[in-house]
């Protein structure tokens, strides 16, 4: 590492150096010729300028820096349109291929702007293998895959409904429950829509460390001592849980 000191009142106009990497990549050639890697950087000045300009402006709120994924309001036909359309390229590949999981991303994000009616829907639609003309189980059980990860409120509610009236299999309904706990940044309309899970007798018991772990992710970002839906569940699991952490289900 070379270090240069330069005056302050110094103005350099360009800057260009090289570094060269002292790997030797030598395929197939017993050490007889092969390739190295160097890389030029140029450092050019533009424009200079001793002004500052500000602002005033009065701050009416603060937020976090962190980038926030807001949910669509409004559903419209071509979010459906581009869900059933990704389900459909999902029925065309009978097998997996290294387009699949780009299909399944692409699945995921268009999931993401339906709301739970929209969501119910389509889930109707392929149960009644409509959506697909060939491979309807491929379509079943990559919306199955996709719900969980759709970390909305709309998802939320499709599963607790899907919980509580009982049409889900078995395996699909622990996976779900699973996967509660890596949902990133939940919101109070999560919580809401799943709380009535932990009163579910065949479920209260998978869902406690998945729900308790959703809460522990919202508080991390928010101050769960002002939301009603985080003390209820904490309330809820309390009343369940006697000071040797026993379950008293």
């Amino acid at each position: 590492t070379e270090i240069y000191t330069l005056p302050y009142t110094t103005l350099f106009r360009s800057f260009a150096w090289w570094q060269w990497w002292p790997h030797l990549f030598r395929p197939f050639s017993q050490g007889n010729s092969g390739a190295t890697t160097a890389t030029k950087q140029t450092l050019t000045l533009v424009d200079q300028s001793n002004k500052v300009s500000g602002s005033n402006a009065r701050v009416h709120r603060r937020v976090s820096l962190l980038f926030e994924h807001p949910e669509a309001e409004e559903n419209s036909e071509s979010d459906q349109r581009q869900a059933v359309s990704a389900l459909r390229d999902i029925c065309a590949t009978p097998d997996v291929r290294p387009e699949t999981p780009q299909l399944f991303t692409k699945l995921v994000y268009s999931l993401r702007q339906l709301g739970a009616p929209a969501l119910r829907d389509l889930h109707r639609k392929c149960e009644a293998e409509r959506v697909c003309s060939a491979n309807h189980d491929n379509a079943k059980k990559a919306l199955h895959d996709a719900i969980p990860m759709l970390g909305t409120s709309s998802s939320m509610h499709l599963i607790r409904e899907f919980l509580i009236d009982g049409h889900i299999a078995p395996a699909t309904a622990d996976m779900w429950l699973s996967s509660l706990a890596f949902v990133a940044k939940p919101n109070e309309d999560m919580l809401m829509e799943i709380k009535p899970v932990l009163d579910l007798p065949e479920y209260h018991h998978k869902a406690l460390l998945s729900v308790s772990a959703l809460v522990h992710a919202y508080c991390r970002s928010n101050d769960c001592s002002d939301s009603v839906e985080a003390q209820d569940i904490v309330r809820s699991e309390e009343r369940r849980v006697g000071k040797e952490c026993r379950s008293r289900w």
